[in-house]
């Protein structure tokens, strides 16, 4: 009879534990939630072409169009772009994890004044992280150049010398 009533007590812990741990989870993820699709709106260039992105409790993430449809597979090279730093951005919010990021090219999709947004923007989003860009000439242009270099330290350039064969690096 006592060896019931342990292991009843602790079944009944178990499942007490479950619970707590599935409703941190779900709060864990209606933040992410909340957080991705409040920078993908801020970010989209289309304000009116989205109602916003969501993430359901297996962590699979929809983003509806205006009608209600489901267009994650049908996102454009730099709304994809979008959707991740959004989601990088949420999820560096609600877990805290302060390590740096590198991303390369990040820009390299993304043209005009949604890439001058972005530049502006993506300090921001994820302010007091380490950032490593990797950009290219074309990326780099002068109105981004202006949004990032209030907020960078250091700079450097790949230069490539024909006579030796060999790509130096350059600080700026």
């Amino acid at each position: 009879a006592k060896l019931q009533e342990k292991l009843e007590f602790t079944n009944n812990a178990l499942n007490v534990l479950q619970v707590i741990r599935d409703e941190y989870v779900s709060e864990v993820r209606e933040k992410i939630n909340s957080n991705t699709d409040r920078y993908f709106k801020e970010l989209i260039w289309k304000k009116k072409a989205f109602q916003g992105v969501t993430i359901d409790e297996d962590f699979d993430m929809t983003v509806l169009n205006s009608y209600g449809n489901n267009v994650k597979h049908d996102l454009s090279a730099g709304e994809r772009q979008i959707l991740a730093l959004s989601f990088m951005a949420a999820l560096k919010d609600i877990t805290g994890y302060n390590s740096p990021v590198v991303i390369d090219t990040p820009l390299a999709r993304i043209s005009g004044k949604n890439r001058d947004n972005i530049a502006k923007s993506l300090p921001e989003y994820l302010k007091d992280t380490q950032l490593i860009l990797l950009l290219t000439d074309e990326e780099y242009t002068a109105s981004v150049k202006k949004r990032l270099d209030v907020r960078t330290s250091n700079r450097y350039e790949l230069d490539y010398d024909d006579a030796q064969g060999f790509t130096g690096v350059v600080r700026k």
